[in-house]
């Protein structure tokens, strides 16, 4: 057995951090702001050693369990970016215990662990520590029955679909005789083996993914969560687990399943109800929590319209997309935060402090996918990949979905465009503020210029390929 410790630098960097916390625990009783200092610092450290590592050469760590690229690096940064933005919104609000910021950050380390499992066991480990650190931060929200009412349908939806995903590793383990990725690839290329199985696993592992990423009709937990979570959770959620998540998903569904044509008509086929349906229902929706909610549904659709495409364009059309809603979503939910999450709570925000209706319409537009936020870039790829390809009905679908959800995107936008109401940047957290100034400015940044990162996402697609093409 080979042990490479070295690319595991980054995720050692936040175990040890965690440890560092419970110890702080034992050592500075009374000091409350030791837990959020040590967590950031320890995010901060974990980020530069992930961005020291960068490069299109493949590493893999701990006997194959783990396999870093490209791909892998970039959505980690994205996971610890989301962590720290999460940690610093709720500062004031956050229990100040080592408790919650141990667990906070084992749900990172666990998202860290699914961008580079290379092994089915690996994966569902990685799924499970990530999935049950969240159950914890939902309910952790004292007085408060919609936090516990949310983690318990969280709870309950997330072991369904774990369940799902056992089941297809499980027939996957039979069919090949192994449970790391690279193995099971090699076997099924090289092979003969039970077509009904194998295409068993693959329903099997699409319902436990999509229960997991909120797709219709697995999607009712999502609106539920998003108004009921604390809203630092509820931006983690949203950006970094979101980010984890799609990334295993592509990291084992393009080489494992990648070899049935199956897979392209399931995508399809959920990927255009869940765009319609969650579009429909965002346009009833009067708080903007839940409007967000909806919202998630119909992204997670578009990103799984475009994974049917040839790989390259997949892969590249959905980093870029996660990077642009991750921002997106970040600055949206730091917005709620502020104003309110009722939209009558918005009126006449534009006029009393133009800097949030100004970020507002950066947010909101951004989702939308109208220039020249990042969201427009996002869209833009997402349908220059499907043309590419031939799904011209897909193209058209996003489009539509898009003109569709712009009606419950412009419902805030207009109230603060009404009456006046007496809000003053002194009421404002310094801290919120500052999540919102910074994921609006890469909104902005990334709309005007997506080259800067479209290069590197490039690259990781090569990487990715090199190594699972």
């Amino acid at each position: 057995m080979e042990f490479k410790l070295l690319p595991f630098l980054p995720e050692g960097i936040i175990l040890l951090t965690i440890v560092l916390i419970l110890i702080a625990n034992f050592t500075f009783k009374g000091k409350k702001n030791i837990f959020f200092s040590i967590a950031l610092i320890g995010l901060f450290v974990s980020t530069i050693a992930v961005i020291l590592s960068l490069s299109p050469q493949g590493k893999t760590a701990i006997n194959n369990f783990f396999q870093k690229d490209l791909l892998s690096e970039i959505s980690q940064i994205l996971i610890l970016f989301s962590t720290a933005c999460s940690l610093i919104y709720g500062k004031k609000e956050n229990p100040a215990t080592a408790e919650f910021y141990s667990t906070f950050l084992f749900a990172t380390f666990g998202g860290m662990l699914l961008t580079i499992a290379n092994d089915l066991t690996v994966l569902l480990v990685s799924l499970e520590a990530l999935a049950i650190s969240l159950y914890l931060l939902i309910a952790m929200q004292e007085a408060n029955s919609k936090s516990a009412e949310s983690a318990f349908k969280y709870f309950l939806m997330n072991s369904l679909g774990f369940a799902f995903i056992t089941f297809s590793f499980a027939i996957l383990y039979g069919i090949s005789g192994s449970t790391l990725i690279e193995n099971t690839v090699n076997f099924l290329e090289a092979n003969s083996f039970n077509a009904s199985l194998f295409i068993l696993s693959l329903v099997m592992a699409c319902a436990g993914f999509f229960l997991k990423l909120g797709i219709f009709p697995f999607h009712s937990w999502v609106p539920d969560v998003y108004e009921g979570t604390p809203l630092n959770i509820a931006m983690f959620v949203s950006s970094g687990v979101k980010v984890a998540i799609f990334t295993a998903f592509l990291r084992l569904f393009i080489p494992v399943f990648g070899i049935s044509p199956i897979w392209i008509k399931v995508f399809l086929v959920f990927s255009v109800i869940s765009i319609i349906a969650g579009s429909l229902m965002m346009l009833g929706q009067d708080n903007i929590r839940r409007l967000l909610g909806f919202s998630d549904i119909v992204h997670s659709g578009t990103i799984l319209s475009v994974l049917v495409v040839i790989p390259s364009l997949a892969i590249f059309s959905t980093v870029f997309y996660l990077i642009a809603y991750a921002f997106t979503m970040i600055s949206s939910f730091a917005l709620v935060g502020i104003v309110g999450e009722e939209f009558n709570m918005w009126r006449g925000i534009f006029k009393e402090i133009p800097l949030l209706g100004g970020s507002g319409i950066v947010a909101f537009m951004s989702l939308a996918g109208l220039p020249p936020f990042a969201g427009f870039w996002a869209k833009f790829f997402v349908l220059l990949s499907l043309i590419h390809n031939n799904f011209f009905f897909m193209a058209l679908l996003v489009v539509f979905s898009s003109l569709l959800a712009l009606y419950g995107y412009l419902k805030p936008i207009a109230e603060s465009y009404k009456e006046n109401k007496s809000l003053s940047l002194k009421q404002v957290n310094f801290w919120k503020f500052l999540v919102l100034s910074v994921s609006v400015l890469a909104i902005v940044v990334l709309g005007v210029f997506p080259e800067l990162i479209t290069g590197k996402i490039t690259e990781a697609v090569i990487s990715f390929l090199s190594q699972n093409g």
